[in-house]
């Protein structure tokens, strides 16, 4: 866990200067990869939720995250569609929200950039590892995500990117096999609980601001 930490904030280094064109296209080799490898993405959900459903009836699962496990069907081409609507917006790095002249040959700005590294859990929603890293890569950020073992292949489908030439990641890790995020402290990642509706920090330069979405 602590390799892929440190790996993950070798890369966020990279991802600072990247160019809005450098993000979108990065953001369209994605797209075209979850397209290309659908069927195999499909499948691997599919043995997750009949699994799941399984769990449900020994009462080892709940209702409710068997829902939050399917991105078949209809839920894949959403998936699809909010990449493009990410690479549509504008780049979120550079943005200054505040400006102010202090004194004659002193001005104060407050610019937008990228945190760095966000360790994300996400527990039972395999969709959410897709919308996540859309936004990472947008905004110039390196993630590490926590999704859950219910989603284990449905997760680990959709982080399968490595044999693709212009995309990398890092690996999905299910809860179980994580392991305990304060011993990577000292690569001072921004965490990210499961919340409803998610918390998000977008870091500015005067300091950090905490939003809703």
């Amino acid at each position: 866990m602590e390799d892929a930490a440190r790996r993950a904030r070798a890369a966020s280094r990279a991802l600072v200067g990247a160019s809005c064109e450098t993000k979108n296209a990065a953001l369209a080799a994605f797209r075209r990869h979850l397209a290309a490898r659908r069927a195999e993405i499909e499948e691997a959900n599919r043995q997750d939720k009949e699994e799941a459903e399984a769990a449900v009836k020994e009462g080892k699962l709940s209702s409710s995250l068997l829902k939050r496990l399917d991105i078949s069907g209809a839920k894949f081409d959403t998936l699809l569609t909010g990449i493009d609507e990410v690479v549509q917006l504008p780049d979120p790095v550079g943005q200054v929200t505040y400006a102010n002249r202090v004194s004659e040959g002193l001005d104060l700005y407050r610019v937008t950039c990228p945190i760095g590294v966000g360790l994300i859990i996400f527990e039972s929603r395999p969709d959410a590892a897709v919308q996540i890293a859309s936004l990472a890569m947008k905004s110039g950020n390196a993630l590490l995500l926590k999704g859950g073992r219910e989603a284990q292949r449905s997760n680990a489908a959709l982080a399968e990117i490595d044999d693709d030439p212009d995309l990398d990641t890092q690996d999905v890790y299910p809860t179980d096999d994580f392991g305990e995020p304060e011993k990577i402290d000292i690569l001072q990642p921004v965490r990210v609980p499961q919340a409803s509706p998610a918390r998000l920090v977008c870091h500015q330069g005067g300091g950090l601001q905490d939003s809703e979405v």
